[in-house]
């Protein structure tokens, strides 16, 4: 069933991209779409302090600064495949989300989906789930730590006064401050400022365990929602 509706988020997005006459080689901004709310989470379309209310169902694209006081949640499909879920007094913005159609229209192509946010504070997991012949690149700003990720996974984030931690529970990223970035393999968390030189397993920490285990079941939910009927383009 899972599956499935990943399949269906895919087609949904090649859908709109056909309605928004996508065309070979050409890119497109594409608007995120709110699955579900919990309690008030607001947005500025134009990434101020100028906030109005988030609806089911409501759309935002780049430039939006998108704020979920404490105890408001929000699920958000970003792109064909890729997922989010934000609490924790999160604020974040949305830099880029952007389809690209390669190929020719007999044979289909491949569509590339890059996803850029920039984390201020809160917690979030990303779900990312791209099918065979999908491309896509995920970055993140979370703080001070740059994470790159460009295939399927699974990644919880937390963004403190003091501290900023990266857990990857499937799949594989990377992240750092400065220089090359680090591999964060899966099963593996990593926080800063860096206490460790080296990623730690999930399971020698209870509260990494914790967020993990939170993470998995947060995407169990993300994934049972039924997709968006399109993602609109501009």
């Amino acid at each position: 069933m899972n599956a499935l509706r990943v399949s269906l988020f895919a087609l949904a997005g090649s859908v709109a991209c056909f309605i928004g006459a996508c065309s070979e080689g050409r890119s497109h901004e594409v608007l995120a779409a709110v699955l579900r709310l919990r309690g008030p989470v607001v947005y500025d379309p134009k990434g101020g302090d100028n906030f109005r209310a988030l609806v089911p169902g409501g759309l935002f694209g780049v430039g939006s600064s998108i704020q979920a006081p404490g105890g408001a949640e929000l699920d958000v499909a970003l792109l064909p495949g890729i997922f989010l879920h934000v609490k924790g007094e999160a604020l974040f913005v949305i830099n880029e989300l952007r389809l690209t159609k390669d190929g020719n229209e007999t044979d289909g192509g491949a569509t590339n989906r890059e996803t850029h946010l920039r984390f201020i504070r809160g917690k979030a997991t990303i779900a990312v789930h791209l099918e065979d012949d999908m491309i896509g690149q995920l970055t993140v700003r979370a703080g001070s730590v740059l994470i790159n990720a460009n295939s399927d996974g699974l990644f919880a984030l937390y963004i403190g006064p003091a501290r900023t931690r990266v857990i990857c529970i499937r799949g594989k990223l990377y992240a750092g401050t400065t220089g090359p970035l680090s591999t964060i393999p899966e099963g593996t968390f990593q926080d800063w400022p860096a206490t460790q030189d080296r990623p730690r397993l999930v399971q020698t920490e209870s509260d990494a365990q914790a967020q993990s285990n939170d993470a998995t079941k947060t995407e169990r939910e993300l994934l049972a929602y039924d997709p968006p009927e399109s993602f609109h383009v501009r």
